[in-house]
C-alpha cells in the first residue's frame, strides 16, 4: 500500500501541502498499529517511507514555511526515523545474505547473532510506537491538518506564497532537484561511496517530488518516476555493502572468532565484485535520466 496524494491543479500550495501531508501520515499511523501486532518486517519498512516521505516534503517547502514550526516537525521525525534504522538494516543483511538452507558453522553463528541483535530492535520499536513523544508528535500533526492556527507563524510573505496556486511551485521543485541531482552525479563512474550515498538521498528527494505532484502534469513525469526509481534501487544496494561493513566490524569487535572473520571477508569481497557490475547498469540509467527533457 502507498500513498494516494490526488492533488489538483486548482488547489492552492497551503491545501496541496496538507493533502501530500495528511496521506502519508494516515499510512504511518496504519503501519505503526500493524508493527504492534505483527511480525512482518516490512510494515517497519513503510513506516520509514512515510516518515522519510514526510521529511523530504517538510524540505521541499523549508523555504516558504516558519523556521519553528519547520524544525519541530523536521525533527521529530528524524528522529522518529532514526530509531527505526537499525532494525531495517539486520532485515536487509539477513535477507541478502542468509538465504541458502544450506549454511556454514559460520553463518549459522552470523545468523544467529545478528537475529538476536534483530529481535532486541524490535523490541524497541514497539516501545517507540507505545511512547508518549509519538502520540504528542500525532497530536500535533492532527492540529496542523484540521485548522488553519499554524498560520500565526507565518509572515505575510509566506502566507501570501501559500495562497499561490500549487502548479508552478511544483514544476519549480521539480527543475531545480533534477538540477541539484545532475550537478551531484557529475562524473558518476569516478564517485566515492560516500558521495554516491548523497547522489541517493539527492535521488530520493526527487523522486518523492515527482510522486508528490504525479497528478498535476502529463505522462513525462511517470517516466521520470520511473527512471529515478532505478537509479535509486542500484545505489541502494550499494549503500547495503556500506552498510554490511559495519555490521561486520560490530560484530568482530564483539566476537573474537576467526570463522566468522573469514566468512564475513569473503562476503564482503563477493558484494564488491557484485557491485563493480551494478555501477556499470547505474551509468546506463544514469544516461538515460539525463535524457530526459525539461518539464
Amino acid at each position: 500500500m502507498s500513498a494516494k496524494y490526488g492533488i489538483n491543479i486548482n488547489q492552492t500550495t497551503e491545501e496541496a501541502f496538507k493533502t501530500i501531508l495528511n496521506a502519508d501520515y494516515i499510512l504511518l499511523k496504519h503501519w505503526g498499529i500493524l508493527a504492534l501486532n505483527e511480525k512482518d518486517n516490512e510494515v517497519v519498512h513503510q513506516m520509514r517511507v512515510c516518515l522519510r516521505k514526510m521529511r523530504s516534503l517538510l524540505s521541499i517547502f523549508q523555504p516558504i514555511l516558519p523556521e519553528k514550526l519547520f524544525k519541530n516537525f523536521f525533527n521529530e521525525m528524524h528522529y522518529f526515523s532514526s530509531q527505526l534504522d537499525k532494525a531495517r538494516d539486520f532485515d536487509v543483511y539477513l535477507e541478502n545474505n542468509f538465504f541458502l538452507e544450506k549454511n556454514t558453522k559460520a553463518q549459522k553463528l552470523i545468523y544467529k547473532l545478528i537475529k538476536a541483535q534483530q529481535k532486541k530492535e524490535y523490541k524497541k520499536i514497539k516501545i517507540i510506537i507505545k511512547s508518549t513523544r509519538l502520540q504528542n508528535f500525532y497530536n500535533s500533526l492532527d492540529k496542523l491538518l484540521a485548522t488553519n492556527r499554524w498560520q500565526k507563524y507565518f509572515s505575510s510573505k509566506q502566507k501570501n506564497e501559500f495562497n499561490k496556486n500549487i502548479v508552478p511551485l511544483a514544476a519549480k521543485i521539480i527543475e531545480l532537484y533534477k538540477n541539484n541531482l545532475i550537478y551531484m552525479g557529475i562524473n558518476i563512474d569516478k564517485l566515492d561511496d560516500k558521495s554516491l550515498h548523497k547522489l541517493r538521498i539527492q535521488c530520493k528527494k526527487l523522486r518523492y517530488s515527482t510522486e508528490f505532484f504525479k497528478t498535476l502534469f502529463n505522462n513525462e513525469i511517470i517516466s521520470l518516476t520511473n527512471c529515478l526509481k532505478e537509479i535509486q534501487d542500484i545505489l541502494g544496494i550499494l549503500h547495503d555493502e556500506t552498510i554490511m561493513k559495519k555490521i561486520h566490524k560490530t560484530l568482530l569487535k564483539k566476537h573474537k572468532n576467526r570463522k566468522i572473520e573469514k566468512f564475513t571477508q569473503k562476503l564482503e569481497k563477493k558484494t564488491k565484485n557484485k557491485n563493480k557490475k551494478l555501477k556499470k547498469q547505474l551509468e546506463f540509467y544514469w544516461g538515460n535520466f539525463l535524457q530526459i527533457k525539461k518539464f
